[in-house]
Parts: C-alpha cells; sequence; structure tokens
C-alpha cells in the first residue's frame, strides 16, 4: 500500500521496495483549462548547491549526462486509467539510482506555472508520485494542490542518500519564480544559454499504475 506523505514528511524507499534500482517520479495535476506546467529536476551535490547548468535537467535538456534521470513525455490522463484523478496531465521523470554520481546527494524537483495566473481559480489537484519502475506500484504520494494554489513555483520534493539507502521527501517550499528558485535554495543565478550538447532521446517508460 502506497504512503502517503505529508508536508516535511518522509519515507525510506529502499525499505518501502527491497532491490529498487529505478524509479517514476511523476508530477500529475489537473486544471480548469490547460496551462503551461515548466518541471524540472535538480542533481545537487553534498553542498546542496547546483554545480552548473547542466545539473538542470527539463524539457531543454532532457536526460542527465550521467544518464541516470531523463524526462519522459508528457502524458495525457483520463478516468479509465487514472481514477482518481480524472483529466489529468502526467509529467514522468524516470531515475536510475544505481547510475547517479557518488558525488551527488540529492535530486530535486519542481512545478511551475505562469505567475500570473488566478491559482486558487485553475488548479484542481496536484500531486508527486513515486513508483517503482519493476512493477509501476506506488510507493508514496505527496499532494502539493494547496502549495500551488498559493505561489507559482513549488519545490515538491527530494529523493536523497541515507548512508546505502535512498529517501523521498515532500518538501513543499513555495517561490514567486523559478528564478528565486534558482538563487535562494541552490544558489544559481541563471542558466546558460550555451549548452550546445547534443540532446538525446530518452527511451519510452514502461506502462505505470496510478491507482
Amino acid at each position: 500500500m502506497a504512503i502517503t506523505l505529508q508536508k516535511g514528511g518522509h519515507v525510506n524507499l529502499s525499505n518501502e521496495a527491497p532491490g529498487l534500482q529505478r524509479i517514476f517520479m511523476n508530477l500529475v495535476w489537473r486544471c480548469k483549462t490547460p496551462l503551461q506546467v515548466h518541471i524540472q529536476a535538480f542533481l545537487l551535490d553534498y553542498t546542496g548547491k547546483l554545480g552548473s547548468s547542466v545539473d538542470i535537467i527539463d524539457h531543454a535538456q532532457a536526460i542527465s549526462r550521467c544518464h541516470s534521470l531523463h524526462f519522459a513525455s508528457q502524458q495525457k490522463l483520463n478516468a479509465e486509467n487514472c481514477p482518481s484523478i480524472a483529466a489529468a496531465e502526467l509529467q514522468r521523470i524516470v531515475i536510475d539510482l544505481s547510475r547517479v554520481p557518488e558525488e551527488v546527494e540529492k535530486i530535486c524537483i519542481s512545478f511551475s506555472l505562469a505567475a500570473s495566473l488566478q491559482l486558487k481559480q485553475e488548479i484542481i489537484s496536484a500531486h508527486l508520485l513515486c513508483n517503482d519502475a519493476r512493477d509501476g506500484a506506488q510507493i508514496a504520494n505527496y499532494d502539493f494542490a494547496v502549495d500551488c494554489q498559493q505561489t507559482p513555483t513549488i519545490l515538491c520534493g527530494e529523493i536523497f542518500r541515507n548512508g546505502i539507502d535512498w529517501k523521498l521527501r515532500a518538501v513543499g517550499k513555495s517561490y514567486p519564480d523559478q528564478s528565486t528558485l534558482l538563487a535562494k535554495h541552490f544558489g544559481y543565478q541563471e542558466r546558460s544559454s550555451a549548452n550546445t550538447d547534443t540532446q538525446i532521446t530518452p527511451p519510452n517508460a514502461a506502462s505505470l499504475s496510478l491507482s
């Protein structure tokens, strides 16, 4: 049975799913009208800071340089394959924990909307789900809808090392925009536009059960 996390709570993923190597981190949201959502993942060292722009993963740079993390294609969900969150959107981030470099201590995930929106009127639901890639079984879930109704950018959660184990924490910290998140939380001023690394198309992820 999946563990429901509250803001600030955490779960030991390695204990809940022994032998875990690959996970799906899924952001699932539902809005009254179609909205542009920007999702990012950040690979952080043991100082809690970003080394460079190549450690920021999103659709512009969909796969990490260590090949441990990639963004899968965004999907639309309906009541049949996601009965509890009907007519939702899904962004899946595939993480191979066995390939995360030793110098990376945690992976953070953020969710952003346009700041001009009337967020309380637009956001119906928003969840961060962690699933075992072996069978799609859900390990944990976090409802952050209340947080993203207040400010447009949310640091949703973080996957971090705890000895030989991996844990997931529900963060739910709000920021007025992505630039503030980068500067205040990660000590990074701006993303370089000079990165011309060849884009790598990630493989299709396995089917997922969100129920």
